[in-house]
C-alpha cells in the first residue's frame, strides 16, 4: 500500500520564505489527516476506504498529479532555443524536453511488455511546444489505460532494459515502475527547471513555490 499524506493547501496562499514553506509542507491538516486509504478524523473516528485499490491504480493516482506539473514544465519550453545547453557535457534543451515526455511511455512498456530494447530507438521528431504536448498527452492516456487495468501479479514479474542482446539490467516491474518510470521522470523534470531558470523563463512550482510561481499542485490529495 502506498502511504500519501495530504497537506493543507491553504498554507501556500500567502507568500512565505523557503524556510516557512518547508515548515508548511511538514505540517498536516490538524482537523484530519489522510494516510493512503485510511481517513483519520479526530472527531469522527477512523474509516477505511478503497481497500481493493490495485498497485497500478495507486501508481496512477500519483502519476496523474505529477503529470499536471510535468505538463506545465513542458508547456514552458521555447523550441526556438532547443539547441541550448548549459554546458558542453549537457543534453540540449530539445532532447532533454522530449526525453522527459517520452518517459511517460515507459509505464505502458513496463506493464505490457517484459523488456524495453533500445537497439533501434530513435527519439520522436518534435519541432514545437504544441507537438510536444500532444505527444505527452497521448503517452499519458496510454499509461492511464495500462495502469488502471494492470493486476498486482504483473508487478511481481521481471522486466529488462536491453540494447540488442545486451541486458542492461533486470528488475521486478514494481521497482522499475517506481525508480525508472516515476523517479526518473522527476529527476529530469528538475533538470529542465535548471535550464528554464538559466534561460530566464519562469519555473513552475513543484513541491513548494518557485520564485515565479506559487501554485503548488502537488499538495493536493490523490
Amino acid at each position: 500500500m502506498f502511504l500519501v499524506i495530504s497537506y493543507n493547501a491553504s498554507a501556500f496562499q500567502a507568500k512565505r520564505s523557503p524556510e516557512q514553506t518547508c515548515l508548511s509542507c511538514a505540517r498536516a491538516d490538524r482537523s484530519g489527516t489522510r494516510i493512503g486509504t485510511i481517513d483519520l478524523d479526530r472527531k469522527k473516528g477512523t474509516s477505511i476506504k478503497n481497500l481493493h485499490m490495485t498497485t497500478g491504480q495507486a501508481f496512477l493516482k500519483e502519476l496523474l498529479l505529477e503529470s499536471q506539473v510535468t505538463r506545465r514544465y513542458l508547456a514552458a519550453v521555447p523550441f526556438d532555443k532547443k539547441e541550448y545547453k548549459p554546458s558542453e557535457k549537457s543534453e540540449t534543451l530539445g532532447r532533454l524536453t522530449i526525453h522527459l515526455a517520452e518517459i511517460t511511455g515507459w509505464w505502458t512498456a513496463c506493464i505490457k511488455e517484459d523488456k524495453l530494447d533500445f537497439i533501434n530507438f530513435e527519439p520522436k521528431d518534435i519541432q514545437s511546444t504544441e507537438e510536444l504536448l500532444v505527444y505527452f498527452d497521448g503517452l499519458l492516456a496510454e499509461a492511464t489505460e495500462s495502469l488502471s487495468t494492470a493486476n498486482d501479479e504483473e508487478f511481481e514479474k521481471e522486466w529488462s532494459m536491453t540494447y540488442g542482446n545486451e541486458v542492461l539490467f533486470k528488475l521486478p516491474k514494481l521497482q522499475v515502475a517506481r525508480v525508472f518510470c516515476m523517479n526518473h521522470l522527476i529527476h529530469h523534470r528538475a533538470q529542465l527547471g535548471v535550464y528554464l531558470r538559466m534561460l530566464d523563463i519562469p519555473v513552475p512550482a513543484t513541491y513548494g513555490p518557485s520564485a515565479d510561481d506559487e501554485e503548488v499542485i502537488l499538495v493536493h490529495p490523490f
